[in-house]
């Protein structure tokens, strides 16, 4: 791990599993959650794979600046026309291209990205970023998740990757990616199903309290590290459940986009909260497309005693 005192101190990290004899050093890494990571030039402009350059840190860990010293203050800390606020650390960096190792995944129903930490462990190669579902406006919801992902990737390829209703998220960020003009170069779907319609038979308020209750004790259950979070985790997640609901009762997918989709399906899609046609899936892309059977049902795909083998379907396809 490495960082600096004026942003948190921890602010990077690289996960080592073993040191390659050809290695000079080990790889600085990718920043940790709600930090970022920059190599700029003298006109502070991205650098290109290969070329040294700065190493600048922004997000939420920064420190307002140094007590007294606003000269010192005014050098270190800037405001970036397209990154925003930024350390400047006086360090040199080269980038290696690692955003062709970044993972971008989104939350099914249970609205947290949690679900994806036993499957990062067998992707150790790739950079897993995951999201939660986020409680804003939906007109705002595509525009944040957007702006989320560029300020740990600023620029495409990019990997997308959802589980249930997660797929439906990414395929939504892919258009709205795509039409702006960035590329996405995979889109993978675990047991995600097209939508064609808006929801027809919604959940009563009272109904979708109650799986929402059901669903945040599950998550308990599997997670136990989250039981420390008490009462806040069942009233916040709970109303994060309900929310994206909301979202995905009000939403058509349509439309093609041109990344390469592949969906991994399990061998009992069923679940009495899905709705739509995972066959669909074949008319959204003018891109490649494949399906093939994954293992365990929809609800345990990614549980342990499935994603190791779920995880080598995914790296045959992000390795094609």
């Amino acid at each position: 791990m490495g960082g600096a005192t004026e942003a948190s101190i921890w602010s990077i990290y690289y996960p080592v599993y073993e040191v390659h004899e050809d290695w000079a050093s080990i790889p600085y890494g990718m920043p940790l959650a709600n930090q970022t990571y920059y190599v700029l030039n003298y006109d502070q402009e991205l650098c290109p794979v290969g070329v040294k350059g700065e190493l600048y840190i922004g997000g939420v860990g920064l420190a307002k600046g140094y007590l007294h010293e606003e000269e010192k203050t005014a050098f270190s800390f800037l405001n970036h026309p397209k990154f925003g606020r930024l350390y400047r650390t006086g360090d040199q960096g080269i980038p290696q291209g690692e955003r062709d190792r970044n993972i971008f995944c989104f939350p099914p129903v249970v609205a947290l990205g949690v679900v994806y930490q036993r499957l990062a462990e067998f992707l150790g190669s790739y950079r897993l970023y995951s999201f939660n579902f986020l409680e804003i406006e939906q007109d705002r919801l595509i525009a944040e998740y957007i702006r989320l992902i560029k300020e740990v990737q600023p620029e495409g390829p990019y990997v997308f990757l959802g589980i249930s209703a997660g797929g439906n998220l990414a395929f939504e960020i892919t258009k709205a990616l795509e039409k702006q003009g960035d590329k996405i170069r995979q889109l993978i779907l675990l047991d995600s199903f097209y939508i064609t319609e808006i929801n027809s038979e919604r959940l009563t308020t009272e109904e979708s309290h109650k799986y929402a209750k059901e669903t945040v004790d599950l998550m308990l259950e599997k997670y136990p590290q989250l039981q420390s979070e008490g009462d806040f985790f069942h009233l916040h997640v709970g109303e994060k459940i309900q929310r994206y609901y909301a979202y995905l009762d009000n939403l058509m997918n349509s439309g093609q986009v041109s990344a390469h989709i592949h969906v991994i399906k399990s061998l009992q899609s069923q679940s009495k909260h899905i709705r739509g046609d995972i066959r669909m899936w074949e008319h959204s892309t003018i891109g490649e497309y494949s399906i093939c059977d994954g293992y365990g049902d929809h609800e345990s795909m990614l549980d342990a005693t499935f994603v190791e083998q779920n995880a080598e379907l995914i790296l045959n396809i992000l390795e094609k």
